[in-house]
């Protein structure tokens, strides 16, 4: 999932490692993995694509466009062509290797991706609840007056935006729900990625 910290702070939050450890584990096995925000930068990092800091920082409510083919897909095809997400973030990753792009932003070339069958890194946010929203305003709330966002106007931007967001990521942790899992070692159930 989230944080405030990015992917090439190892130094400094030596956890990173261990994740991005797991995350080469899980996907030599062919687990199936989501990585959501920090989790598709650490996902991309395993992939062997770079991450680094964008030009600016997108924080708020944006659209969001699926790339044309994924239609098919097994994760999106229940979305909308364009809706609007929520973000948080300040970095960007590029798409790694054998991967498949599934959405951008204005600001962001790749705000989704899929490797394999079922191996996802979505930049954005579809778990997000309004308390949770508000938590993020509350704990960061410098960060949002340094980027020079209203927090009242992001609080009601979130009020009408999240009933359809929220429809949206319902469709698609049912959709992550079904993915099969791939051939698995025994350190490997599937039934405990679900």
């Amino acid at each position: 999932m989230g944080g405030p910290m990015g992917v090439y702070e190892q130094d400094r939050f030596p956890f990173l490692k261990d994740e991005l450890n797991l995350l080469e584990r899980a996907l030599a096995d062919h687990a199936p993995v989501r990585g959501i925000c920090l989790g598709s930068q650490l996902l991309a990092t395993a992939l062997g694509g770079a991450v680094q800091r964008g030009p600016r920082k997108e924080i708020d409510w944006h659209r969001v466009s699926l790339k044309p083919d994924v239609a098919s897909d097994a994760l999106f095809r229940v979305s909308p062509p364009e809706f609007d997400a929520f973000h948080w973030h300040g970095d960007m990753f590029e798409l790694p290797a054998k991967s498949t792009s599934l959405a951008r932003s204005n600001l962001t070339a790749c705000q989704a991706f899929r490797y394999g069958e079922n191996t996802y890194g979505i930049l954005f946010h579809l778990e997000v609840t309004f308390a949770s929203v508000a938590g993020m305003m509350e704990a960061f709330a410098e960060e949002l007056r340094a980027e020079g966002i209203d927090a009242s106007e992001l609080a009601a931007q979130t009020e009408s935006a999240l009933p359809l967001l929220q429809s949206i990521g319902n469709g698609m942790f049912r959709n992550w729900a079904q993915i099969p899992c791939a051939v698995v070692t025994p350190a490997w159930r599937c039934d405990s990625w679900r």
